[in-house]
């Protein structure tokens, strides 16, 4: 009788660890889910902020000062793969528009840089006048983040 009550114990700690078992692979399984679809948010929001500083002039119809834009392009980073094309009065003045011309290249690093603030002659179109009104156009790429801006002063 004492053989067939520890084998019957032995049954039923048997079948309710390999519930318990059962139970905790269930959660975990809910929960890889879970935590990936987490994950996929969590990469998507990451990626609308490191444009968000851009996307403000995405509106058509807004308009951005010479101040904000020369801000812009002073507050680009290495790391950044966004031209920012700017058609400035000299631009346009001195180029006729063509569809493949997009305006005067400001990227990291860029020589261009420097000349902004320089309003001599030498500094050829680079000159931005901060009290100047800017019209903006975005561009994405395929994969939806921005490209590059193109500000036209109006």
């Amino acid at each position: 009788m004492e053989t067939a009550k520890n084998i019957l114990l032995f049954s039923v700690g048997i079948i309710l660890t390999v519930g318990f078992v059962a139970i905790g692979m269930t959660i975990f399984n809910k929960s890889k889910t879970s935590i990936s679809n987490t994950n996929a948010q969590y990469d998507s929001l990451v990626s609308q902020y490191s444009d968000i500083e851009y996307a403000l002039y995405e509106n058509t119809g807004s308009t951005a000062s010479g101040s904000e834009v020369r801000k812009l392009i002073k507050g680009l980073k290495e790391d950044d793969n966004i031209k920012i094309y700017v058609k400035n009065g000299a631009y346009k003045q001195n180029h006729t528009e063509d569809a493949n011309q997009t305006g005067i290249l400001f990227s990291y690093g860029a020589k261009t840089i420097e000349e902004m603030d320089n309003k001599t002659k030498d500094s050829g179109d680079n000159y931005i006048n901060p009290m100047a009104s800017f019209s903006c156009e975005l561009k994405r790429n395929s994969n939806g983040c921005i490209e590059s801006l193109t500000f036209t002063q109006k």
